[in-house]
């Protein structure tokens, strides 16, 4: 057997990996200050600390692990006699991760002479694989993303919808009937307010006509102080009705009226547009 052909027999050697009769052969020959395998063994030294320290333990998959023990079977029958069949049948479960190394120094011992087609078809079999489940992650996170931003929303209505319940059963709300003008004959609304615990506006509108591309409903109150303010804008859905729900500062004066206009959709700080419905 030549120097070169002791090369993974001495690699297996270091790991502990050779079976009884084999180490004494080749301990022999190493004792005779052979400098070509003495260089062999100082990378093997190098290597497996190099792997003890960068490598995390790993699990293969089952069929990974027998391809990977029948390898080493493979590799360490190069240098038996063919009356003696390499097995691996010995290693315990507890040598497996120390097995995994040695595979993972073996094959780099291999890649210095030459890459093997079948391990490199399983390693980019493996990087596409963890593309994928990295696909698939990232997928998974912008959903869940998604479905929280989504859960916040309804959350966000539904304590609106408790808070306009609970006002709209209150005993004593202030209510103004709105009605609509020659632009809109066939409109009308419902607006409640109240001043407990803030200034809360809701108004309920119905037989409005679709608002014209760029352009939004507002929401006026005139106030005893002759001031006009904006409540909010809004748009109808395909039956013409629509709610709008507001708090206002608790500085607001009483409503003494209200008036809905037709606005661009970059609504200013007074009324623009013709008027749509106006208090009765």
């Amino acid at each position: 057997m030549s120097c070169r052909d002791r090369r993974d027999a001495i690699l297996l050697f270091h790991e502990g990996l050779l079976e009884e009769a084999d180490p004494g052969e080749l301990r022999a020959h190493l004792e005779t200050g052979c400098r070509e395998c003495a260089g062999y063994v100082s990378e093997a030294r190098s290597l497996s600390t190099n792997l003890a320290i960068a490598l995390e333990p790993v699990e293969p998959r089952p069929a990974l692990k027998k391809r990977l023990q029948r390898r080493i079977a493979a590799e360490t029958a190069l240098a038996s006699p063919p009356s003696r069949p390499r097995r691996l049948s010995w290693l315990a479960p507890a040598a497996l991760a120390a097995g995994v190394a040695a595979v993972a120094s073996l094959v780099t011992f291999r890649l210095a002479s030459g890459p093997d087609p079948a391990l490199l078809e399983e390693l980019a079999a493996l990087s596409e694989e963890r593309a994928v489940l990295v696909e698939e992650l990232d997928a998974t996170d912008d959903e869940l993303g998604e479905l929280e931003a989504q859960l916040d929303a309804l959350e966000t209505e539904l304590g609106d919808a408790r808070k306009q319940v609970t006002m709209l059963r209150k005993p004593g709300l202030d209510v103004m009937v709105l009605g609509g003008t020659e632009a809109q004959p066939d409109a009308s609304a419902r607006m409640f307010w109240e001043w407990d615990n803030g200034y809360y506006c809701y108004l309920h509108v119905q037989g409005l006509q679709p608002a014209p591309e760029g352009r939004v409903y507002a929401l006026w109150l005139d106030t005893g102080s002759g001031e006009r303010l904006l409540v909010g804008s809004f748009e109808p859905s395909a039956d013409g009705s629509a709610i709008l729900w507001a708090k206002l500062s608790s500085e607001t004066g009483r409503a003494k009226g209200a008036a809905v206009t037709l606005e661009p959709a970059d609504v200013a700080a007074v009324p623009t547009g013709a008027v749509q419905l106006r208090s009765l």
